[in-house]
This record gives C-alpha cells, sequence and structure tokens, in this order.
C-alpha cells in the first residue's frame, strides 16, 4: 500500500486531527482496534499503516515495512538515510531512529541497527514534534545509560 507523506499534514487519505468516526465512516472498519489505557489513546491496524488517536482525534501513524511511503516523489524505505538528510538537514539521529523535523516523520530500522519492525516510518502532526524529539534522545540516552552503568559495575 503506497501513502503519500504530507508534512505534519497526513498519512495518505488519513489526515491528521480527523476524528476516529470521520475516519470510520469514510473507509470503513479497521482490521483490527486496540485500547492502550496506559498511553490513552487508540490505536487502527489498516494495510501495513497504524493510526494512533488521541481523544478520539488522529494525531499520528506508523508506515510499516509493508507498506510504501512517500515524501513527494521520494520512496521513503527505498532510499538511503543520506538522500534524506540531504533534503531536510534539521534532523536529530539516534541509534535505532532518526527525525526529520521539516519532514514531519521519525524513521526507524535505517540507521544501521535493526529495529523489531524492519523499517518503519512515523508521520505525525505538529503537536507532537517534541514527542518525537524526546522518544528519539531517549533511545539515545538509554544506550549511554546502559553503557556506563556497565562500565561503572565493571569498573571499567
Amino acid at each position: 500500500m503506497t501513502y503519500l507523506i504530507k508534512p505534519y499534514e497526513s498519512i495518505g487519505d488519513f489526515v491528521f486531527g480527523t476524528s476516529l468516526e470521520e475516519v470510520q465512516e469514510k473507509h470503513g472498519k479497521p482490521v483490527r482496534m486496540v485500547e492502550d489505557n496506559i498511553m490513552n489513546n487508540k490505536i487502527e491496524y489498516r494495510n501495513a499503516c497504524e493510526l494512533v488517536y488521541e481523544n478520539d482525534k488522529l494525531v499520528y501513524g506508523y508506515c510499516l515495512k509493508d507498506s510504501n511511503p512517500m515524501l513527494g516523489d521520494i520512496d521513503i524505505f527505498k532510499n538511503s538515510i543520506e538522500d534524506l538528510k540531504a533534503i531536510d538537514s534539521d534532523f536529530i539521529e539516534g541509534k535505532k531512529y532518526i527525525l526529520f523535523k521539516n519532514l514531519g516523520v521519525c524513521i526507524g530500522g535505517m540507521t544501521g541497527k535493526k529495529i523489531p519492525e524492519g523499517k518503519l516510518l512515523i508521520a505525525f502532526d505538529k503537536n507532537h514534534l517534541d514527542f518525537f524529539e524526546n522518544f528519539v534522545e531517549v533511545w539515545w540516552r538509554k544506550k549511554d545509560m546502559l553503557i556506563s552503568n556497565f562500565q561503572k559495575a565493571n569498573q571499567i
């Protein structure tokens, strides 16, 4: 499934800010729906895409490795991270994820470190930029803390 990503606006026909009810009226019921009481959100599973709702509004979504996310004419999963860096030089790079601030996407599994999903693109609304900046930085700091704790424990 091909999804055209419009930075901070949409994943394909799924527009950020749209209500869960409106999405289901237009696109039908999802394959699966999960309510996450810890994160206080709802997740719809649709055609290699997961849509996340907060307060019944679409706020971000995941394009999984079996999807084909596109930014304009750029096939994200077929291009290299270096190609994307040439387009958007305002990025935060962690070990597993890289956030492109101007493109409004966070990409995992393409920075040299594997993730369970293989390749993953997260597109989000503008209100979640801080969340994903922290997400990428936490993964980076988590690795550094583990190394530091290991070194202390082993007096390296």
